[in-house]
């Protein structure tokens, strides 16, 4: 029997046996799921709880007219006493804060200062500003006899129904923010999927080098074989427990779905929510799966399999895991990088620049590529970075065998870049 195949297979089944496999496997989705709504929750709810702190406010020109109504979490009063005498009553706890108003104009207030001894954080600050801006304007637009009412009358809104228009012709309703939305979910994924079992790989490596056991093996089977098949038992470890995922997430979908009304809502709102969950479904449905779901899985492997092999080189190479930190940091960059890009250059711009060359480029194209594979990207594209994908893996399980077949039966030795570079190129 081949020896990379029965290392494949104690890899596979040494893992998927586990008791906290299972367990993983069963509770992914719902920690998933609590993790997203906990993240939803501090986003939502109210961080300045039901605390209100009195400001004290010194307009010298009078551009407010001494009108400041209540925002939240603040309760405006204005004083005519100097800045000492407020800051005193500050520190006797008389008021909480106090913005002094400088300015003459009030077409341009740049001249206003918030003391506290606790100052407001950057979103506060905003809102202070916005506050104090829309006052000042509703008090220029009362001088100059206009009303805000009649202003906000005029203003209209336009909404973009986005429609991809098909080789043979045809007309299809689309969402660009669902098919940007599906592509990062999927690339989040391929992130969290490539660190977390690309350290398993190294992490397995080391052990077998610290007990000693890689000695063992090394006399029955090449050094080689033994690190592709760990990397490709591996695999299919992360792929049974992501397809266990699909299938557990369909059926709690599912679930909720048929649990949900549409028709039995009431009122206006309910019409207009269900009009809008109908336009999302109907671009959820136009989505190419077929073709998004075959990119996901190319390089879903493509990446983790790229990334793996010189993890696994790195575990081989070192004794203990405290020195795997210069190795690391390196080979995450364009990981962390690629994240980046898809996060915010692609939801901008799909076809900019920047995100076609870096879903090119193999070490960010499995995240990058995974957000554009919704929207028409040309083939040639999808086939040159494919294609590369294929040959940095190839160059770096090449380059990782080297390194492996020497390191790993290495013990006691600090090693350094430079090291591994004439690894690299032993001869034997």
């Amino acid at each position: 029997m081949n020896p990379v195949w029965v290392i494949l297979q104690r890899e596979y089944f040494s893992r998927v046996k586990k008791k906290s496999f299972l367990i993983m496997t069963i509770l992914g989705p719902i920690l998933i799921g609590l993790f997203y709504g906990v993240i939803g929750f501090i986003m939502t709810r109210d961080t300045s709880g039901d605390d209100v702190s009195v400001v004290s406010v010194r307009d010298e020109a009078g551009i407010l007219n001494r009108q400041l109504d209540s925002m939240k979490g603040y309760r405006f009063q204005f004083t005519d006493l100097p800045a000492d005498s407020v800051n005193k009553a500050i520190g006797d706890g008389k008021v909480d804060a106090f913005l002094w108003i400088r300015d003459r104009d009030g077409r341009k207030a740049d001249s206003i200062s918030f003391t506290a001894s606790e100052v407001p954080g950057p979103a506060q600050k905003k809102d202070l500003e916005r506050h104090i801006e829309t006052a000042l304007y509703n008090i220029q637009l009362k001088q100059a006899g206009l009303r805000k009412g009649f202003l906000d009358s005029l203003r209209t809104t336009a909404s973009i129904n986005t429609i991809t228009l098909g080789e043979d012709g045809k007309l299809e309703n689309t969402s660009t923010e669902v098919k940007a939305g599906i592509g990062f979910a999927l690339s989040f994924i391929i992130y969290i999927f490539i660190f977390m079992y690309g350290v398993m790989v190294m992490r397995s490596v080391q052990e077998e080098k610290t007990n000693r056991i890689v000695e063992i093996l090394a006399s029955s089977v090449k050094p080689f074989q033994l690190m592709l098949g760990k990397i490709c038992g591996i695999a299919l470890v992360a792929l049974t427990q992501f397809a266990i995922w699909i299938l557990l997430s369909f059926l709690i979908i599912t679930l909720v779905s048929s649990g949900i009304d549409i028709k039995s809502m009431a009122g206006e709102q309910a019409a207009a929510n269900g009009a809008g969950a109908a336009g999302a479904m109907q671009a959820f449905q136009s989505l190419p799966f077929f073709r998004i779901g075959g990119l996901f899985i190319f390089y879903f492997l493509g990446g983790y399999l790229l990334y793996a092999s010189f993890l696994a080189a790195i575990g081989a190479a070192v004794d203990q895991e405290t020195d795997t930190q210069q190795f690391m940091f390196p080979m995450t960059m364009p990981l962390i990088f690629a994240m980046v890009i898809a996060s915010r250059v692609v939801f901008d711009d799909p076809f900019s620049t920047t995100a076609v060359w870096a879903s090119i480029i193999p070490f960010t194209s499995p995240i990058v590529m995974v957000v554009r594979s919704g929207f028409d990207v040309p083939w040639w594209e999808l086939l040159l970075s494919m294609g590369l994908l294929v040959i940095a893996f190839l160059g770096m399980v090449w380059v990782a065998g080297r390194i492996y077949r020497t390191g790993i039966l290495m013990y006691g030795k600090k090693v350094t870049w430079k090291e591994l570079g004439k690894w690299i190129f032993y001869k034997g």
